[in-house]
């Protein structure tokens, strides 16, 4: 976050910095994340940050998993085993599937634009 602040006005280097663009993954559990930025507003003016993370949870058979319990946080994470996963395949995996988007239409707007009032779910 802090190299993405240090070149927020930058929109060439957002996309392209060598430390924070692209997908980047946790040492200690399956998590992905990436970090954009979108334009918006008036002459899009202004410039708004997006955190993007993917999750694999396991495979929901038991509360034991190791995938599933690698995001309950519990004790010193330093001291945690990572858990081995293929850079990008838990992005992947869940990008293959159609879903429906999350953001309603006028949330969408209201994302864009900053106006009006969310007031709805998607879902």
């Amino acid at each position: 976050m802090t190299c993405r602040a240090s070149h927020w006005d930058e929109k060439g280097l957002n996309k392209t910095c060598a430390t924070c663009a692209g997908l980047h993954q946790c040492q200690t559990c399956p998590t992905e994340f990436q970090l954009d930025t979108v334009d918006y507003g008036y002459n899009y003016y202004y410039r708004r940050l997006i955190v993007t993370r993917w999750l694999d949870l396991g495979e929901g058979r038991t509360p034991e998993d190791p995938k599933w319990k690698s995001h309950l946080g519990s004790g010193d994470r330093s001291q945690a085993k990572p858990i081995p996963f293929e850079a990008g395949s838990i992005k992947a995996t869940f990008e293959k599937y159609q879903v429906r988007p999350f953001l309603s239409r006028r949330n969408w707007l209201y994302f864009l634009f900053g106006y009006g009032e969310i007031f709805e779910h998607s879902w």
